[in-house]
């Protein structure tokens, strides 16, 4: 019986990589077709029922790949989800509904839904990750090892923004170091974020986020010297450096990436967060590296984390064959 898989992705041309002639990855080892679905969350509502069943209607897309199924509404019924975009927009709209959709049906997926739910709290996966940073470091200290050199998570401090603007009277036991980085909500490719000079700035930004309910939260601004990035896909682990020309933000203005040699410490980290939310096969994780040799995680981004494009094709291999591989586990 053929298998939808339904990919939410509004970059990489998934049909393309699945059905390419060189490589196909169509069909289950039983024999089984695969049919490839593709959209964006924007186009899709969702119906779902307790025994597993779940149908998905799909509007076309304003700018469909060539020779898919884009170009036209349809109604699909999917069997396995691969998700490569966050179910959220700059502009503070988000999907979760339809993602819970597919969690009521239980429709198995890449990630793991629940991981991608909870993903969308920042404060949730800053906590995830002291939770590994943590338990490297103990382990690493009942083995007699050296804890110094190890990936630490970056110092952080949450506001949860329901009363009053922030003053002196709620930071008088908690110093914040100047420069600071402020967050605001759950922000993601470098929206949302302010790099704030001192003491009365801070109070100037905090008075116009208190006119909403969004949480925010205040890191100490790292001089690094480069930031990199470890990403993740199943077993496969690759790093590689990101630098701005012209923007404090490693991932805004005109971008400069290369390959950044892997280490022991980089996969370490990466295996314990593979255990987060009951295990993520697709990770990416940002870490800025000091002068003086220290390493600071900023964050860890889900199964929408971007690819280098110099190995994007490799990678989209990567994933398609990690999913063919959960794919076939589940029908064999």
């Amino acid at each position: 019986m053929p298998k939808t898989l339904l990919i939410i992705d509004f970059s990489t041309n998934w049909y393309a990589v699945f059905n390419n002639k060189a490589k196909p990855r169509n069909r289950l080892a039983n024999g089984d077709q695969i049919i490839i679905e593709q959209t964006e969350w924007k186009y899709m509502s969702i119906k779902a029922c307790s025994d597993g069943r779940c149908w998905v209607h799909i509007n076309r897309s304003e700018d469909p790949f060539p020779c898919s199924s884009q170009s036209n509404d349809r109604v699909i019924s999917p069997d396995f989800l691969l998700i490569r975009n966050f179910p959220t927009t700059v502009h503070d709209e988000d999907f979760k509904n339809i993602l819970m959709g597919f969690m009521f049906a239980n429709i198995p997926s890449v990630n793991n839904l629940q991981s991608v739910y909870l993903d969308m709290q920042r404060p949730l996966i800053y906590n995830e990750l002291r939770k590994c940073e943590v338990a490297l470091k103990e382990r690493a200290r009942a083995a007699g090892r050296d804890t110094t050199n190890m990936l630490s998570v970056v110092p952080m401090q949450y506001f949860g923004n329901q009363g009053g603007v922030l003053g002196p009277q709620e930071i008088q036991n908690v110093p914040i170091n100047f420069p600071t980085v402020m967050k605001v909500g759950n922000c993601h490719a470098g929206y949302g974020k302010a790099l704030v000079a001192k003491a009365t700035d801070l109070a100037d930004i905090s008075s116009i986020v208190a006119l909403n309910r969004n949480f925010y939260t205040v890191e100490e601004y790292l001089d690094f010297e480069w930031e990199y990035r470890i990403q993740c896909v199943g077993e496969n682990v690759r790093c590689f450096k990101r630098e701005s020309k012209n923007h404090w933000k490693s991932n805004w203005g005109n971008l400069v990436f290369e390959d950044y040699p892997v280490a022991e410490h980089h996969v370490e980290f990466a295996r314990e967060c593979a255990k987060i939310w009951g295990g993520l096969d697709i990770f990416a994780i940002d870490v800025v590296h000091m002068a003086d040799g220290r390493e600071f995680v900023l964050e860890i981004n889900n199964s929408s984390n971007g690819f280098y494009f110099k190995h994007e094709v490799e990678d989209a291999g990567i994933v398609a064959d990690l999913v063919l591989a959960k794919m076939n586990a589940l029908w064999h």
